[in-house]
């Protein structure tokens, strides 16, 4: 099975500077599109819910290893009630807007 990606690029003139580590998948500025055709679809479902799988602890190690490691994060702050509320491993999908 080969699959089709398209990537639709707005154009924005609104840079954004983060110092602070973690945002909430419900915070970030993403829409998904799917296709119509789709909506009955559970395997085409279920792709898009795997695609946005987050793992806590893969999240954690690498924040804090770049805060150490990385001289553009020195300045970051890792909140960590924020970092606690990732999911261990489940998806975030259900949290951006999907039109």
């Amino acid at each position: 099975m080969i699959a089709r990606v398209h990537v639709v690029c707005f154009g924005q003139n609104t840079p954004k500077i983060w110092n602070q580590l973690s945002l909430l998948s419900t915070e970030l500025d993403i829409i998904i599109v799917k296709p119509a055709a789709g909506e009955g679809d559970h395997h085409l479902q279920k792709q898009f819910q795997k695609r946005f799988t987050v793992r806590y602890s893969a999240i954690e190690t690498w924040l804090r290893f770049l805060k150490s490691n990385h001289p553009a994060y020195t300045d970051v702050e890792i909140i960590e009630q924020r970092l606690a509320s990732l999911p261990g491993l489940s998806s975030v999908y259900l949290g951006f807007k999907i039109t």
